[in-house]
């Protein structure tokens, strides 16, 4: 080959590796540099991050054995408030449980006036009064003292359970109270209905005359009303009779029961009487064997009245 080349020459060079575009170095080199650089940042960072996951870890523990340590060594002070909070919430249950009890026998007295189940539930609590708090003065020793404390906390404890089943049991007896009173009213409203419906037929001013406003009724007498088998008809006529309804509203709740129960008795519809004379009965006649005497047990008298009556009628002489 020629020392110098000609224009016309071809010169075929072995190829070399690019050049990287920041570095003299080939790009292949770079890359593989870089791939490196790359795993071994990612390596410390990983290690860094263990490192401080492990720092945390311990961190933690470290806290909870403080936590733990310090929940093992709390004072007499923090002790005693723990115990002050779990009476007051104690005392403060016995409390809610005692006032549902009388809520619940106060509901059953105004529904129905008196409850067997509620009389027994009043009388059990009655017999079983809350347990009496020992007083230090009365105790010379601290122990027995402390030991008499004991047995109280345990007997309020068992005597707020038996509060609570109390109270349970008078609510039970209320709603089912409730229930019974529902059915009634309900029944008594359909009755009324029934009855107002088929007495409007006959009396078109019904309303007007019973719902006037010189009408004075109380709520005893209304109760009487609605109960009433001919409820409609005593409305109304306490409406025509305005004095007599006043009259009966000036007495006691008792005896307005009384006059209301009489005035409806006297309203109910009379039976028909005939008026045409009784039928004659017929006289029968006497049986003679129930008077028949012997001859010997006669009297003269009833021995001549015999004969005379066989002679026909004629005396004997």
């Amino acid at each position: 080959m020629p020392d110098s080349a000609t224009p016309n020459s071809i010169v075929i060079e072995k190829p070399r590796p690019a050049l990287s575009a920041t570095s003299d170095m080939p790009a292949a080199a770079v890359a593989e540099e870089t791939k490196t650089e790359t795993v071994e940042t990612k390596t410390d960072a990983e290690t860094k991050q263990a490192t401080g996951s492990e720092a945390a870890v311990k961190a933690d523990t470290s806290a909870e054995t403080v936590e733990t340590e310090t929940k093992g060594k709390k004072g007499i002070g923090e002790r005693f408030s723990d115990y002050a909070e779990r009476v007051r919430v104690r005392d403060a249950t016995i409390e809610r449980q005692s006032a549902d009890l009388s809520k619940a026998l106060a509901a059953i007295a105004n529904l129905s006036g008196k409850s067997e189940a509620a009389e027994t539930i009043k009388q059990a609590a009655t017999d079983d009064p809350k347990p009496t708090r020992p007083k230090r003065d009365g105790f010379d020793d601290v122990n027995a003292y402390d030991e008499a404390i004991g047995k109280h906390e345990d007997a309020l404890v068992e005597w707020s359970l038996r509060q609570g089943e109390r109270a349970a049991k008078a609510n039970l007896e209320k709603e089912r109270l409730e229930t019974e009173q529902r059915r009634e009213s309900e029944t008594v409203s359909q009755r009324w209905q029934e009855s107002h419906a088929k007495f409007v037929t006959d009396h078109p001013d019904f309303d007007e005359v019973v719902f006037s406003d010189n009408l004075r009724v109380t709520d005893t007498m209304k109760q009487a009303v609605l109960q009433a088998d001919n409820g409609p008809a005593l409305a109304y006529h306490l409406g025509k009779n305005p004095q007599e309804a006043a009259r009966i509203a000036a007495c006691a709740p008792a005896r307005q029961i009384f006059e209301m129960g009489r005035l409806a008795a006297s309203l109910q519809p009379k039976p028909n009487v005939s008026t045409a004379p009784k039928p004659i009965t017929p006289l029968k006649a006497a049986s003679s064997k129930a008077t028949e005497k012997s001859p010997d047990e006669e009297t003269p008298e009833e021995y001549a009245a015999r004969r005379t009556e066989a002679n026909g009628g004629r005396p004997i002489r």
